[in-house]
C-alpha cells in the first residue's frame, strides 16, 4: 500500500480539480435531482467556491451535463476493468451484474441513473450522453452473450438482441425500485434475480 499523501488543494492539477468537481456534482444530482441542485450545493460538496465552478463552466447546465458524462466515463472504465481478465462468458455476465448490484453506493448510482434518464427525456442536449453509456453497457452484455453462444455455453431461448433487451429492461426496473426505496428490492436481490433470469434466457449449459 502506498504511503504517499493524498493530493489536495493546490496540489491538484486543473484536470484533477475539474473531475473532483464533476463527481461532487454527480453526488448532488443523485441526492437532490437536476431541477433542485444549485451551484452552491456543488461548490460546498466539492470544497471549492462558486467562482471555481464558473472558471471551468459557462453555465449550470453545462456543468451538470458534464457531470453526467463523467459518471458515464467512470462506469464504463469500471466495467471494462472488471471484465478485462475474465475469459469465461458466463463469468463476464456475473461480473458485470455484480459491478452494478453490489457496489457500496448502489442506491446513489440507481438514483443518478434514473435522474439521468428523466433529464435526457426532457432535454434533447442530454440524450447523446445517455445513449452513449446505454449503448456501451448494452455492447458489453451483447459481447459476453455472443461469446457464450460461440463457445457453446449458451443456447439462447430468444435471439441474442432480444435476450439483451430483456435483461437490460429487467435491470432498469430493478434500479428504478432501488432508487425509489422500495423495500423488496436491493442490490443483492437485483443480482440474484438478474442472474436467474439470464440463466433461463441463455439456457446455460453449466
Amino acid at each position: 500500500m502506498s504511503n504517499a499523501p493524498t493530493r489536495v488543494g493546490k496540489d491538484l492539477s486543473a484536470e484533477e480539480r475539474r473531475q473532483q468537481i464533476l463527481r461532487a456534482a454527480a453526488r448532488c444530482l443523485a441526492a437532490q435531482g437536476y431541477e433542485a441542485v444549485r451551484l452552491k450545493d456543488i461548490a460546498d460538496e466539492a470544497g471549492v467556491t462558486t467562482g471555481a465552478l464558473q472558471y471551468y463552466w459557462e453555465s449550470r447546465e453545462q456543468l451538470l451535463e458534464q457531470a453526467f458524462e463523467q459518471v458515464s466515463i467512470d462506469l464504463l472504465d469500471r466495467w471494462q476493468t472488471a471484465t478485462a481478465d475474465v475469459n469465461d462468458p458466463w463469468q463476464q455476465i456475473v461480473v458485470l451484474v455484480e459491478q452494478l448490484a453490489i457496489a457500496p453506493d448502489v442506491r446513489r448510482h440507481c438514483s443518478l441513473w434514473t435522474e439521468f434518464a428523466v433529464v435526457a427525456g426532457r432535454n434533447q442536449f442530454m440524450r447523446p450522453g445517455f445513449r452513449s453509456i446505454y449503448d456501451n453497457w448494452r455492447q458489453l452484455l451483447t459481447d459476453a452473450v455472443l461469446a457464450g453462444v460461440s463457445s457453446g455455453d449458451f443456447r439462447p431461448a430468444l435471439p441474442v438482441d432480444d435476450v439483451v433487451t430483456v435483461l437490460l429492461t429487467h435491470m432498469d426496473g430493478c434500479e428504478l425500485q432501488i432508487a425509489a426505496g422500495i423495500d423488496a428490492m436491493d442490490g443483492e436481490t437485483l443480482r440474484r434475480l438478474t442472474l436467474e433470469l439470464a440463466k433461463t434466457l441463455l439456457r446455460l449449459r453449466k
